[in-house]
């Protein structure tokens, strides 16, 4: 979602300079920098942590809160309302965050947050048909080709 969401801002005229990618997860950051950099010949798109974008801005944030499990645990990072400010800060015109709502909502920090997209009908929430598909998808590693399972 992050790189497809990223595609499109770049075709619809964002400048890469302008679009910032934050994760919280050192794993995560790895992968998403490697499929950014794909995208365009200059790794002009900024795909970092969020301690790295403290005190500067862009005009379009991601945020890709991929935590998602069984107990919906949001982890240690996730309840540092520092460190989420920080990241919800950074963006001059859009903010866009990607993640399991139902996990999220287990930080009291994004629960107020979320609650207030909602309120506000800024929120979008993936259908069924669109989960199921996004789940063929395999991710793929550096060393391999994307593929789909079926």
């Amino acid at each position: 979602l992050v790189v497809e969401l990223t595609k499109r801002l770049l075709k619809a005229g964002i400048s890469p300079n302008d679009i910032g990618i934050i994760t919280p997860f050192r794993a995560q950051l790895k992968l998403l920098q490697l499929l950014v950099l794909k995208l365009s010949s200059s790794p002009k798109v900024e795909v970092d942590t969020v301690d790295r974008f403290q005190g500067r801005d862009k005009e379009v944030i991601i945020i890709s809160f991929v935590r998602s499990n069984g107990g919906k645990s949001v982890g240690a990072l996730l309840q540092q309302k520092t460190r989420l400010n920080v990241a919800f800060t950074r963006a001059k015109s859009k903010l866009i965050l990607i993640g399991s709502k139902e996990t999220l909502q287990q930080s009291t920090f994004l629960s107020s947050a979320l609650d207030f997209f909602s309120l506000k009908s800024w929120e979008t929430n993936i259908s069924a048909e669109a989960q199921t598909e996004l789940t063929q998808i395999a991710l793929f590693t550096p060393s391999t080709q994307p593929t789909t399972t079926t």
